[in-house]
């Protein structure tokens, strides 16, 4: 019995020391409750506004898409788009989408403003997807990418 305290107490203290439970999870904290959430597949990854935590450890189990939409990640019952890169810093998320089913520009990018504000906000009643949307500058080209970024000062990169 006392063998099972020990290891009971010592797998909740190595439980709780590593430095994020939740990126082994496949929840990656990206800032402002954003998350880039991943499954089972390459192609599942998508950044959500997290709306689902688990009780326990205080990961996100789901939420609402962000990058890309819904619409966007499936198309006719096959997967379209995923987040490949996202970095984030106090400020801002930059992220890098790949699309699979257009041939033309399979990459795009995107940087999120973290100014936006959902305190208080009964997203029940407002449109919360609207508000983040405003933070969001893309899809953009690579060019248009790097102009934006050192327009707006981010000094985050992406593969």
């Amino acid at each position: 019995m006392k063998y099972a305290i020990f290891f009971l107490f010592f797998g909740t203290v190595l439980f709780r020391s590593c430095d994020n439970v939740c990126d082994f999870e496949g929840a990656h904290e990206l800032g402002n409750n954003l998350v880039l959430l991943e499954g089972d597949r390459l192609e599942d990854r998508i950044i959500i506004r997290c709306i689902g935590r688990d009780e326990i450890s205080g990961c996100c189990r789901g939420g609402q898409y962000i990058i890309p939409k819904y619409e966007e990640h499936y198309h006719e019952g096959r997967y379209n788009e995923y987040i490949e890169a996202a970095k984030s810093n106090d400020q801002w998320i930059v992220a890098k989408s790949i699309r699979l089913l257009d041939k033309e520009r399979p990459e795009q990018y995107w940087i999120i403003s973290k100014e936006f504000n959902l305190e208080g906000i009964d997203c029940s009643k407002v449109s919360c997807d609207s508000i983040i949307q405003l933070s969001i500058a893309g899809p953009l080209g690579h060019e248009e990418f790097l102009e934006q970024k050192k327009r707006l000062n981010v000094n985050l990169k992406i593969k």
